[in-house]
């Protein structure tokens, strides 16, 4: 069961990644997003949500306030960044439905990156070498994509049209476009990840035990797995809605999709239905920002290795 419901984590985000992925279909847009990357300075934020329901026959198992502790996980990453310094100030909030957690993370230059967490009068140095898992998915990832973009090169999927929005900015004109596949493209994109998954599985066994997500993952054992969670897993909906302005830029995206989830002989998945939200958006482009690090210099600054306990000072 362990290993089933840690493969289920890996294939949603998977879905998740893919999600967020764009291909050659969509030139106007593909022209927008990399001019976006280029931006040196300026304020972004991203949000995702995820809302889930359960599975009656295992909510059984558990106690209501347990369960009401899964019903919803935000995630949210706000920044100011200065890309020629070198230097952002980030703020992290974190919250699932019960309890929430603020963090900062200060790149106050190349190679300087510091922590910082409630209640500790401290920053942890996140710049030392971690080892990190090493397993090569590259191809495996590229097939994923290109099966998600053969899926949209279907006419009239992508389509922009003028509109205006509100942002930090205020009211700005802007192109809106909009991805929304069908159910069956999203049927087939589902029986193409299999396959991926299948083929794959080499590398992501190896990823799996790198990450050290669980003990016996054989290859036989992850294809069962795989194949035993894919039947069990229905994309229900899928939307992605992006906002250029008339600068070029990409000034917010939106992508939702719902998962519903079935169990069978081989899984008893503890979710019945997901939706995940995740909104990027994007202001105060090219424009100077004001990173005050001063009060930094009053702070010890620690290893990451000594990061145990977030509600005890080290």
């Amino acid at each position: 069961m362990k290993n089933k419901q840690l493969i289920l984590m890996l294939c949603v985000f998977i879905l998740v990644l893919t999600g967020c992925m764009q291909g050659e279909d969509y030139e106007a847009y593909i022209a927008a997003v990399d001019k976006t990357e280029e931006v040196k300075s300026g304020r972004s934020r991203t949000e995702v949500l995820v809302e889930s329901t359960f599975n009656q026959e295992v909510l059984r198992e558990y106690p209501p306030d347990e369960i009401k502790v899964f019903e919803k996980y935000l995630f949210t990453m706000e920044e100011r960044f200065n890309r020629t310094a070198d230097q952002s100030i980030i703020e992290i909030f974190y919250y699932n439905n019960t309890l929430g957690t603020d963090l900062y993370l200060y790149q106050v230059g190349k190679g300087k990156m510091y922590l910082k967490l409630p209640f500790i009068n401290a920053l942890y140095d996140v710049n030392a070498q971690v080892d990190m898992p090493t397993g090569n998915i590259g191809g495996f990832t590229k097939v994923v994509g290109e099966e998600w973009q053969r899926m949209l090169k279907v006419e009239n999927i992508f389509m922009g049209e003028k509109t205006l929005i509100k942002n930090k900015d205020g009211e700005i004109k802007a192109t809106k476009f909009t991805v929304k596949p069908t159910a069956l493209q999203l049927d087939l994109f589902m029986t193409q990840l299999r396959l991926a998954l299948i083929r794959h599985k080499a590398e992501l066994v190896t990823l799996y035990q790198e990450m050290e997500l669980g003990e016996g993952m054989t290859e036989a054992l992850f294809e069962t797995v795989v194949n035993a969670l894919m039947d069990s897993i229905t994309i229900t909906g899928y939307e992605e809605t992006a906002y250029v302005d008339v600068d070029g830029y990409v000034v917010e995206e939106k992508v939702v999709i719902d998962l519903s989830y079935a169990s069978n002989t081989e899984v008893e998945n503890f979710f019945e239905t997901q939706r995940i939200t995740i909104v990027n958006t994007l202001w105060e482009i090219e424009r100077k920002q004001q990173l005050d690090f001063s009060t930094l210099d009053q702070l010890d600054i620690l290893p990451i290795e000594k990061l145990t306990d977030w509600s005890v000072s080290p």
